[in-house]
């Protein structure tokens, strides 16, 4: 046991007390529009690549939207609460 330090009297580890953050600055746009195209999926590497990684070829990504910043836990939580894994109409039957 350290020197001091007991779990039965509670002394054990205590954090730093966390400081207030100042407010972020909110992205000029929510999602930003990728445009489709070619693209080399995959790798001819035979020496650092696994074998569903193999072999490098090219295929059609359609346009899509991305975020501008990550998810937070707080909102994948508002989605799932909304029932968005439920909803047909967010997703492709192609996954």
């Amino acid at each position: 046991m350290f020197e001091g330090f007991s779990y039965s009297d509670g002394s054990g580890y205590r954090p730093e007390a966390q400081e207030e953050l100042p407010p972020g600055n909110p992205p000029d746009q929510e999602m930003v529009h990728v445009p489709g195209g070619p693209f080399v999926m995959g790798t001819d590497d035979r020496v650092w690549a696994l074998d569903n990684e193999r072999s490098a070829h090219e295929v059609e990504v359609p346009g899509f939207y991305l975020d501008t910043i990550p998810v937070t836990n707080r909102a994948f939580l508002d989605e799932l609460e909304e029932g968005g894994y439920e909803r047909k109409e967010l997703w492709d039957p192609e996954g």
